[in-house]
């Protein structure tokens, strides 16, 4: 199997009010789905077990900021519903093509460092089933 890296990542943000593409300035994305999990072992059993729940996910961006960027903060406003699709090794056709629903929980611009560069973080929460598929 061959390795690769995030260097062709495709993200957009698409809602009501349009699609971002968030690619061109990101330096990291991260996806963490998880599920719930219920203890089922009695008390005379040696060894514990479970039964899975609801699903769910967090994902975020982290990018650089653009001066005069109040498009990208209109669109990454908190609370904002829309869906996140990314393609981690690009659009080619046979590639990864994760569809998260999403709101955005975290407003994105909040780390104004003196001496480095500005960042937008966004922090989206899971608003539904995601999909894993192929282009």
């Amino acid at each position: 199997m061959a390795e690769y890296t995030g260097k062709d990542l495709v993200c957009t943000w698409t809602t009501s009010t349009g699609t971002t593409t968030l690619t061109a300035d990101y330096q990291k994305f991260t996806w963490a789905p998880s599920i719930e999990k219920y203890k089922t072992r009695a008390s005379s059993e040696a060894f514990e077990s479970y039964i899975t729940g609801a699903t769910d996910f967090t994902a975020s961006f982290d990018g650089l900021a653009q001066t005069s960027g109040t498009a990208l903060t209109a669109q990454c406003a908190m609370g904002q519903i829309g869906t996140v699709v990314v393609q981690p090794e690009g659009t080619a056709t046979g590639k990864q093509k994760i569809t998260l629903p999403c709101m955005i929980d975290k407003f994105p611009l909040t780390d104004f460092a003196y001496n480095d560069l500005v960042h937008v973080n966004i922090s989206w929460q899971g608003n539904g089933a995601f999909a894993i598929a192929s282009n």
